[in-house]
């Protein structure tokens, strides 16, 4: 997604944060942009759309503008205020790495991208904005703790979209789960299903230990009418909205089409 270019750094200005493209920093070694697939269900089930790093290629499959950028500044897209349709157009982006680029440098690399590529000016500011605290709810959890001694990696099987086994998951593992369900619901077409999680999750439980555990939600599941939040209840859990500041990314300029590759 990104090539030599200009990546866009912070600077202070009057209280808020301007992204402005005045210093050199990470950028792909080549990138290329073509048009990505509609979002369907069926692509997004299949694989067909999201973002994979490894050691010399970053590969976006059919991600809007919109998630783009969430990914380039490490923001939900409701931390995104800019034009409409930097939701609808999707991209397929093939970008190379050079050789031992860290990959935690890809957003600032995503940033240089949107700026050369689209023409992207940006400013950064603060906003309330709602939150889910994961809090205790009532009587004990219904979470059993993971044997002592098993060192099997931690996480989650998925069968039947919203059926899940999750095991050895600590109280933030579940909130980043949680908040990347928020998310990806957040970058559907309008009218597409949410499944009754609209934000970002905050873990505030208490709990410090590590738990195998079974969600179900979503249309087929009958046992909790669809909803994660009642999926969460299930588990003993609270999710209860608060406000809390928020970065947000503020687009002042866009373009629509990439110049070329």
């Amino acid at each position: 997604m990104i090539r030599r270019c200009i990546s866009l750094v912070v600077v202070a200005l009057s209280g808020t944060y301007a992204l402005a493209q005045n210093s050199p920093g990470p950028h792909f070694e080549v990138a290329s942009i073509r048009n990505g697939l509609p979002f369907s269900m069926e692509l997004l089930r299949s694989g067909g759309i999201g973002m994979k790093i490894n050691a010399t290629r970053v590969q976006i499959r059919s991600w809007s503008l919109a998630e783009i950028i969430s990914a380039a500044y490490r923001v939900r897209i409701d931390q995104i205020s800019g034009p409409q349709w930097m939701g609808g157009q999707r991209f397929d982006i093939q970008a190379t790495l050079r050789e031992g680029t860290p990959p935690d440098q890809v957003p600032e690399m995503l940033q240089a991208l949107l700026a050369e590529r689209f023409g992207m000016v940006a400013h950064r500011t603060e906003k309330p904005m709602s939150i889910y605290a994961l809090t205790m709810g009532k009587g004990r959890p219904k979470l059993q703790e993971s044997a002592a001694d098993d060192a099997t990696p931690s996480g989650c099987m998925t069968s039947n979209g919203g059926h899940r086994e999750c095991h050895r998951m600590s109280m933030p593992d579940l909130a980043n789960l949680l908040t990347s369900l928020s998310r990806m619901y957040a970058a559907m077409p309008p009218g597409a299903m949410s499944w009754g999680i609209e934000f970002a999750t905050v873990d505030m439980t208490g709990l410090k230990g590590v738990y195998d555990f079974t969600m179900n939600y979503g249309p087929e599941s009958s046992e909790n009418g669809g909803s994660v939040i009642d999926a969460v209840e299930k588990l003993g859990l609270k999710l209860e909205v608060q406000k809390r500041p928020f970065d947000l990314i503020i687009v002042d300029k866009l373009e629509k089409v990439p110049t070329e590759n």
